[in-house]
C-alpha cells in the first residue's frame, strides 16, 4: 500500500514492471518492516553499461517522515545496491533518481515534489541542468521531471549517456517502452 499511496497514477509502473525487474539480475526491491508492517519500499535497477544504481522508488510512509527512517532506508538501499553491482564485478559510479518537477501531477492533484527534492538533497543529491521527461510508464503519460545524482556519476559519464542508459536499459527492456518512443524523447532532451 505504501507504493500506492506514495506516487501518483502516472508515475506508477505496474507490478508486473516491478517483478520482471527483480527478476532479471539487475533489478532489486527492498521492504523496511516491522512485523507486518510495511514502513516503507524502494526499488532499483542497475545500470551495467554506465555502472550506475537507477533508484526508480523510495517512499516511507507518511507517520514516520521526517525522523530520519527515510534517510537510513536511502543509505541501506544505496549500500546494499552498489554491493550488488561489486558482486557483478562493476564498480559502482553512483545513483540516479527521477523527481517529479511540478507543484501538481497531471491530474491536478497537490505534489509533494518540494519536500522529496529536500528530501534527496538533505541525503547528497545534486539536480542536474538537463531537460529530462520520464517515459509514460502509465502507458500514456509523460512526465517532465527533475534528474537527480550521487557520487561521481555525472563527472565520469556524459547526462545524455545516462539517460540513455535509463531510458533503454530500464524503460526498454523492463517496461517495454517502444524505441521509436523513447527515441523521440531523446531527441527533445537531447
Amino acid at each position: 500500500m505504501v507504493y500506492y499511496f506514495s506516487f501518483p497514477p502516472e508515475e506508477r509502473e505496474s507490478e508486473l514492471v516491478i517483478l520482471k525487474s527483480v527478476s532479471t539480475d539487475r533489478g532489486m526491491a527492498y521492504a523496511l518492516k516491522e512485523g507486518n508492517i510495511t514502513k516503507g519500499i524502494a526499488t532499483v535497477h542497475l545500470l551495467k553499461d554506465v555502472s550506475a544504481i537507477f533508484l526508480v522508488y523510495l517512499a516511507i510512509i507518511p507517520s514516520l517522515q521526517n525522523k530520519g527512517l527515510g534517510s537510513e532506508f536511502f543509505k541501506f538501499v544505496e549500500e546494499n545496491s552498489k554491493k550488488r553491482l561489486q558482486e557483478l564485478n562493476i564498480e559502482p559510479k553512483g545513483m540516479v533518481w527521477e523527481v517529479e518537477k511540478s507543484a501538481r501531477n497531471i491530474n491536478g492533484e497537490p505534489s509533494d515534489y518540494k519536500k522529496r527534492k529536500a528530501f534527496f538533497d538533505k541525503n547528497g543529491g545534486i539536480t542536474l541542468s538537463c531537460k529530462y521527461i520520464q517515459p509514460p510508464v502509465d502507458g500514456k503519460n509523460l512526465v517532465e521531471m527533475f534528474l537527480m545524482t550521487k557520487g561521481p556519476l555525472t563527472s565520469d559519464i556524459p547526462i545524455n549517456d545516462l539517460i540513455r542508459a535509463i531510458y533503454f536499459d530500464k524503460y526498454y527492456l523492463v517496461n517495454n517502452i517502444s524505441k521509436e518512443t523513447l527515441d523521440s524523447l531523446l531527441a527533445k532532451i537531447i
